[in-house]
């Protein structure tokens, strides 16, 4: 095994099980090897909020096929960012 820290976490990845994707494949598509917690929240809320700017870029240009990429992305961003969001408010989760 090994620990492998990320600007947005931590990865467990164990490398005797080959290569692993680059960091942005941790939180990008919802790795199992992959955790964070609240004090990475602003890294990734910043991430988010790039990525929304970058797909509505891409969406006003017409070019679907990279912002197809990028949605891929957001699906399992948002909801994470949305999960941290409720841990630091103190509520429980809805849904």
């Amino acid at each position: 095994m090994s620990f492998n820290p990320l600007p947005t976490g931590v990865c467990l990845y164990d490398f005797r099980r080959g290569n692993c994707t680059d960091g942005d494949g941790c939180f990008f598509y919802n790795c199992p090897n992959y955790i964070t917690e609240v004090q990475f929240y602003p890294i990734l809320k910043d991430e988010l909020d790039l990525l929304e700017k970058e797909m509505a870029r891409l969406k006003e240009l017409g070019q679907e096929p990279a912002y197809q990429v990028q949605a891929v992305k957001y699906k399992y961003l948002k909801p994470l960012v949305e999960s941290l969001e409720v841990q630091l408010n103190g509520k429980e989760s809805v849904g």
